[in-house]
């Protein structure tokens, strides 16, 4: 195949970039553009400091004729950096010039959707329908979840990158995971302990089931069930191995969600350079999620939404907080680091008198019907792992969601806890 000679070549060229003294080139990511031709992004920086830049170069056209006579002749280019100083001058000069390859132009209508795009995305679709049509009643039977038909049309998006496309994801730095991996085929059921713990983190709520693995500090997105009998309210995230706090930007759907995340990385993740560079790929990202912006509305607009989507919510030790019936009691938190929540925090991580008046208070509620601290409470135990307090956290969480109708949640927490390191 042509990918495997280019991928073969690039390694070559890669090996020799690597060995340089004063400076490294790097190759990776190649991928057909139609109207262009296998473009790869390359890069060069200074060999001690790391500091330089990077740019889209075409390496052949789209046939990949004389793809060893180019490379040959790149290979020759690499070796003469290594005279004194050319590696230095070739940092102020650009890439394309220095390597003998013409710098990618791109434009608009490079990624305007051809018929084989449009059938290529449309199989996609079909085929991870179909698998969430027979992943639901198992994830229902399993998981006491209703598992969300927008969660196909991820995986379809996923499914159907081009190489170009795929670049853009990586960018972001998105990758399945959890109830995805079931759709795409990258996992099994059951390879945890319980397919319940299948990519959650110490620190995820019983609410959390991810589905998207991020780049950084145990980044992971997952939808967020505050009633297991509805489907999910949101999209939420958390950085595990950062802090165990879940925000959201309350993206109804997985490619709302990775929709925000692209607006975001091109506004401000970026330096003006990097922007120049991800400008492209991520362009076509959007564009291939534009493309199923239709059946994400589709498949929402089916599921009958719920509820609790759009209810006010108050802020607990753990971040987002649960939605909860005005009936259900006082949930002491607010919006945000309050004072309170603060002291609470304090008290409970000092594991003395006042910890206990709040666990006290907690099971009193509870006992007369108003779940809503005792979940607040258990729920930042959980979360932030107070050893003292693990037992009488894991009560009150479990009995809140029994209390309120919710008791797929407090079996997704009992088996959390029971497995968890």
């Amino acid at each position: 195949m042509l990918e495997d000679r280019i991928r073969t070549a690039l390694d070559r060229l890669g090996t020799a970039g690597q060995e340089l003294t004063e400076i490294r080139v790097r190759f990776r990511e190649p991928a057909p553009l139609p109207g262009v031709g296998w473009v790869v992004a390359s890069s060069i920086c200074a060999a001690g400091s790391w500091v330089g830049r990077s740019v889209d170069l075409v390496l052949v056209g789209e046939d990949g004729g004389g793809l060893d006579e180019v490379v040959d002749r790149v290979a020759a280019r690499l070796a003469a950096l290594e005279q004194p100083g050319a590696g230095q001058a070739a940092l102020a000069a650009p890439l394309g010039e220095t390597l003998g390859l013409p710098e990618a132009e791109y434009t608009e209508a490079l990624f305007a959707p051809r018929p084989e795009d449009v059938a290529r995305r449309a199989a996609a679709l079909e085929l991870m329908t179909a698998r969430w049509a027979e992943q639901r009643e198992h994830v229902a039977r399993t998981w006491g979840l209703r598992l969300p038909e927008h969660l196909a049309v991820w995986a379809a998006l996923w499914h159907s990158l081009s190489p170009y496309e795929r670049r853009g994801l990586q960018l972001v730095g998105w990758t399945p995971a959890g109830l995805t991996t079931h759709l795409v085929g990258t996992t099994g059921f059951g390879e945890p302990a319980d397919e319940r713990l299948t990519d959650r983190y110490w620190c995820d709520p019983p609410e959390f089931a991810t589905v998207v693995r991020g780049d950084s500090d145990g980044l992971h997105y997952g939808l967020w069930y505050d009633d297991p009998a509805l489907t999910p309210s949101l999209i939420a995230g958390c950085y595990a191995k950062d802090d165990p706090s879940v925000f959201t930007h309350h993206s109804a759907t997985v490619l709302a969600e990775l929709r925000y995340e692209i607006a975001d990385m091109l506004q401000y993740r970026c330096t003006e350079a990097e922007r120049e560079e991800y400008r492209w790929p991520l362009h076509a990202l959007g564009r291939a999620v534009d493309a199923f912006a239709d059946a994400d509305a589709r498949a929402l607009a089916r599921e009958g939404g719920t509820p609790w989507r759009d209810a006010p919510r108050v802020f607990t030790g753990g971040g987002l907080g649960p939605a909860l019936p005005p009936d259900s009691g006082d949930p002491r938190g607010g919006t945000g680091w309050s004072q309170e929540v603060m002291d609470r925090r304090d008290d409970m991580a000092a594991a003395g008198p006042a910890g206990d008046a709040w666990i006290a208070t907690a099971r009193s509620e509870l006992a007369a019907g108003k779940p809503a601290f005792a979940l607040v409470l258990g729920r930042e135990l959980f979360q932030r792992f107070h050893d003292a307090y693990q037992p009488e956290g894991l009560e009150l969480l479990t009995g809140a969601y029994r209390a309120l109708g919710r008791d797929a949640l407090a079996t997704i927490a009992e088996t959390h806890a029971a497995h968890r390191t």
